[in-house]
């Protein structure tokens, strides 16, 4: 399926206002990539895309017949990176699977997706949200402050520099004190604590 068709489907239930419950929980269920994980057995029944409604397969599936133990690992490592990237599969394999479609299933969810509506799923959710959707933006608060700490924790890492000045600290983001100066304050107070003896 075409990714102007994918984008069409998600479009009509993003706007159906009847949906939009349904809609929230495929966000929350589906994004980040860390929660989907591809379906290894099939489910007993509604095996098809939520978006597309596309006959999806499982990786049982999928193996089921074949004996060639070299092209299976290779299915089961680009069925590993499939989310985590856009990786494409060798020409063997694409002949290998065919136009079977590999089902992904996110967090919480009865759903299941294709693994490739899945990455234009989560392509149109950032372009929403870079977009400045708002209801986009407030389903995905969590995540945008998940990766800001992320950011800061990476940014915090590269900028241990040793200056030779005191480090400073900040507790609560109002007041701020050198190490430095906690010393001299020590050395004061035994100072004057000498001199009233």
């Amino acid at each position: 399926m075409s990714k102007e068709t994918v984008f069409k489907n998600l479009d009509e239930l993003y706007n159906n206002k009847k949906a939009r419950n349904f809609f929230n929980h495929l966000v929350r269920s589906y994004f980040p990539s860390e929660k989907v994980e591809p379906v290894f057995v099939k489910a007993s029944k509604d095996f098809n895309c939520v978006i597309t409604r596309m006959r999806l397969s499982s990786v049982n599936q999928v193996l089921d017949g074949f004996d060639n133990q070299g092209l299976k690992d290779e299915l089961f490592s680009y069925i590993h990176n499939m989310l985590k990237a856009e990786v494409e599969p060798n020409e063997k394999l694409k002949e290998f699977i065919g136009d079977k479609q590999i089902a992904v299933q996110g967090e919480k969810t009865t759903t299941y997706m294709s693994a490739g509506v899945y990455m234009l799923f989560e392509s149109w959710l950032m372009s929403k949200m870079n977009s400045g959707d708002k209801h986009i933006g407030w389903l995905l608060k969590d995540y945008k402050k998940e990766n800001l700490v992320k950011k800061k924790k990476t940014n915090k890492k590269t900028d241990t520099k040793d200056t030779g000045k005191p480090k400073k600290e900040s507790y609560g983001g109002r007041a701020t004190f050198a190490l430095g100066d906690l010393q001299s304050l020590k050395e004061l107070k035994n100072k004057l604590n000498k001199g009233n003896k």
